[in-house]
């Protein structure tokens, strides 16, 4: 519980949720396997440089540069899939192992369920 204040505090001289990268045992997790995990975001060619996906990244993967093209996403990416939603040119998919399309990011999802399942049951015991 102690920690809850020191992460808040955190938060918001950074600008990210550290309470979500380093202290929830899901975040935690997927921030230490991310260079493991085959699932990744990539920006295909049709990206026009808008930054609505950087605007809305909580956690800094997306940006910028000084000259007005998007950079990332890096390894502070967390798959949270906000700036897909936002990007009106469908420029950024989910990937793994190469491959794209509806049935990866099915994938994904059904697999980040099913470890969130089994934090809140381990949470339990």
């Amino acid at each position: 519980m102690a920690l809850l204040p020191c992460a808040l505090w955190l938060s918001r001289k950074l600008g990210i949720p550290v309470y979500c990268c380093g202290i929830c045992p899901l975040g935690m997790t997927a921030n230490l396997l991310a260079r493991l995990s085959p699932w990744r975001l990539r920006r295909n060619g049709h990206c026009t440089g808008c930054g609505a996906c950087a605007r809305v990244c909580r956690y800094g993967a997306l940006r910028l540069d000084g000259d007005g093209r998007v950079a990332g996403p890096d390894w502070r990416c967390t798959l949270c899939r906000d700036c897909m939603s936002v990007c009106r040119h469908r420029a950024l998919e989910i990937r793994c192992c190469g491959q794209g399309g509806a049935r990866v990011e099915q994938a994904l999802l059904c697999s980040l369920s099913v470890l969130h399942t089994l934090f809140l049951f381990m949470g339990r015991v």
